[in-house]
């Protein structure tokens, strides 16, 4: 876990928009401190992907829960 506290991590995304908290729980809270250290780091092989992955991954996407929560 960072040391930096919420408002620096806040300051790193958003610079000198960011906002400033005073609240010293939400300041030092490890779950928000965890979502804005998040970074996506992508690459890609160029591999083909068969069509029975492309078909399962379909499948197992439509079986999440949706935001309606309608069942499938």
């Amino acid at each position: 876990m960072s040391s930096l506290d919420v408002n620096d991590l806040l300051r790193q995304r958003y610079g000198a928009s960011a906002p400033v908290l005073s609240d010293p729980a939400i300041v030092s809270s490890p779950t928000l401190q965890l979502l804005l250290q998040h970074r996506s780091v992508r690459a890609f092989t160029g591999d083909d992907i068969s069509d029975e992955l492309i078909t399962a991954t379909i499948a197992a996407a439509q079986s999440a829960a949706s935001s309606s929560n309608n069942p499938s």
